[in-house]
């Protein structure tokens, strides 16, 4: 069995959470909040048609996961702290049909929370929430997706560690994609380079595919393709491993041959931008700020209208506050680990894009990432 040493920290966290808002417990369903919760993997969706591992978090009582019976809860048992299980199985020829529906009414009968205030992750479409109204018609179901963010967005050192472990992880795939890229090289091909070389590294899994664009393709998200990288072409690649459920979202830029000097020039403004952010990042600075200062710049330099996105998001087990956007009143607070984003996208055309990971700090945030926020120039 896998123990990760701060785990009862983050459950003393949440329970504080559930006294202050009346609950007798949660249950959760999204995989981020499972993961940060009791360290388990899970590839389900937030569908609830599809959903295999939930968590049931009673204030006073034993914590409980649902999951398929057979293999599945033999790997979970050596992921997490938890020791009770309530299964779910689907109609097999030596045992009976067990829904995963059954397994959590189960679950919330033996942990005394058939009634009253729980808390729950509202990820899950109307009818499956009205089927456990029905099935559950003394509990008031109180959404707490936001208030699960908020507990997963200042870091313990344990998480912080993990935050730098993967970014390493992801410096590497971005290294070995820049030291092998070449012209004739296909798109697929280089995301693969970059994807082998993490997993030599260490990476567990890719929470969201690598994306290689080039050239007339140069996109901020599409996946890699089959086109051919050509001399003079932009390539960008955007990486995400995540390390014992911790991730990273790293993305550089490179140019094979010589820049234009209006290109050259739309890079060196989207950098300055990103420094600005930096600079401007610190405690008690509210996330609509800094994103203001990237704006700013880029309004300065005739190109706002091709930098159309939000400028990052918080990140640990999943993606989080704040939503870098000009109306996002989060404030910044040490510890929390940030994905900066600065990209200018003209369809059809070069584009340019830099994400990196940042821990905020008592002072100045420190770049947990070290590829370096520039346009690389390589001559082949």
């Amino acid at each position: 069995m896998v123990v990760y040493g701060y785990h009862l920290n983050r459950i003393e966290r949440i329970k504080r959470m559930m006294e202050k808002d009346g609950l007798k417990g949660i249950f959760l369903i999204d995989p981020s909040s499972i993961a940060y919760t009791a360290g388990i993997w899970t590839a389900q969706t937030v569908h609830w048609k599809w959903t295999t591992v939930g968590l049931l978090l009673p204030r006073e009582g034993e914590a409980t996961v649902i999951c398929a019976d057979g293999p599945e809860i033999s790997r979970i048992s050596e992921e997490t702290w938890v020791r009770n299980f309530k299964t779910w199985s689907p109609p097999l020829a030596d045992s009976p049909e067990v829904s995963f529906t059954e397994a959590v009414m189960s679950a919330f009968s033996e942990q005394r929370l058939d009634r009253g205030r729980v808390g729950l992750e509202f990820i899950i479409p109307a009818s499956r929430y009205f089927e456990l109204k029905q099935r559950l018609p003394d509990v008031e179901f109180v959404d707490v997706s936001e208030k699960m963010e908020n507990v997963m967005l200042i870091k313990d050192e344990e998480e912080i560690a993990l935050m730098r472990r993967v970014a390493e992880i992801a410096d590497m795939g971005v290294k070995a994609g820049f030291d092998a890229v070449n012209v004739g090289m296909s798109e697929n091909e280089l995301a693969g380079v970059a994807e082998y070389a993490m997993r030599k590294a260490g990476m567990d899994l890719i929470w969201s595919s690598t994306h290689v664009s080039s050239g007339y393709k140069f996109q901020m998200d599409r996946p890699s393709s089959d086109k051919l990288i050509q001399l003079g072409d932009a390539v960008k690649i955007d990486v995400h491993p995540a390390y014992r459920l911790y991730r990273n979202d790293l993305c550089a830029t490179a140019i094979l041959g010589t820049p234009t000097s209006e290109y050259r020039r739309i890079c060196d403004v989207a950098i300055d931008a990103a420094y600005a952010m930096i600079d401007a990042m610190v405690p008690g600075v509210t996330a609509g700020d800094v994103d203001k200062v990237f704006r700013s710049k880029m309004e300065k330099a005739g190109l706002r209208n091709f930098s159309r996105w939000t400028t990052g998001h918080g990140l640990g087990t999943g993606h989080l506050p704040p939503r870098m956007h000009s109306k996002d009143k989060t404030k910044l607070q040490p510890n929390m680990t940030i994905d900066l984003n600065a990209e200018v996208i003209k369809p059809g055309q070069n584009g340019f894009m830099i994400e990196s990971m940042v821990l905020m700090t008592n002072e100045k945030p420190e770049l947990l990432n070290k590829t370096p926020l520039t346009l690389v120039e390589l001559h082949r």
